[in-house]
């Protein structure tokens, strides 16, 4: 039993040198279709270049345009704001001779002291079998200015370390020598009551307590209703 080849013979093979293959195609031809091909490539190359330039021409024009619309308008409205600004000038002048005048005022006002409150707080400190007959306040900005303490001779017992800025002598009858003390203990609490000095002595007829007390006054009683610094100040 014989194997059949089931191979398919190729034709070349068939007979001697047919399986031999040559290229006779010019040299120059193949150089030119190559150079024709690169041509190609170089034109697609140079086209994708070229509409790549264009497109971020187009862009840049836009953003240019953009930009200058909104300087346009921003410029517009800078100088309607200007027109307005220019409108409120007398408000604004009108402003700063106020603040000048506060700044003014806090230097001419600096000592002033809040006199009702103060005597008030005085009274208050009075026991109902202590009066007043005389009384003698005297303040003064000076001591104030000159940042010192040392205004009077009692100034050495103030420890308070507040300025000194008046002082105060009182004189009255009290039934007692309990309702002075209670009085001068009362006085002696009062903010901005320093040097507290009381002398007293007994009434021969009326068998009353004849007193009489001086005290320096500090700092503390100022107002400060007058200070530039202090937001809604008069």
């Amino acid at each position: 039993m014989s194997t059949v080849d089931l191979e398919p013979r190729q034709i070349w093979n068939a007979m001697p040198g047919w399986g031999i293959v040559t290229d006779l195609t010019p040299p120059e031809l193949i150089a030119s279709r190559k150079l024709a091909v690169l041509r190609k490539v170089l034109v697609i190359a140079l086209s994708a270049v070229l509409a790549l330039c264009v497109a971020a021409y187009v862009l840049v024009s836009l953003q240019h345009r953009a930009a200058d619309s909104a300087l346009s308008s921003q410029t517009n409205a800078n100088l309607a704001l200007q027109s307005r600004t220019n409108s409120y000038s007398d408000v604004v002048r009108i402003e700063q001779n106020i603040q000048q005048i506060k700044g003014q005022l806090s230097g001419l006002m600096g000592s002033d002291v809040d006199a009702e409150t103060f005597l008030a707080s005085l009274a208050k400190a009075l026991p109902p079998t202590v009066a007043v007959s005389k009384e003698d306040v005297t303040l003064s900005g000076a001591a104030l200015k000159a940042g010192s303490s040392q205004s009077s001779a009692n100034a050495a017992l103030d420890t308070s370390g507040h300025v000194v800025i008046g002082k105060v002598q009182l004189e009255g009858l009290s039934t007692g020598f309990a309702e002075f003390s209670t009085f001068a203990d009362n006085l002696s609490k009062i903010t901005g009551v320093v040097d507290l000095i009381p002398n007293f002595s007994q009434a021969n007829v009326s068998k009353l307590v004849s007193w009489k007390l001086s005290f320096n006054v500090t700092d503390q009683v100022l107002s400060h209703r007058f200070d530039a610094s202090k937001n809604g100040g008069k």
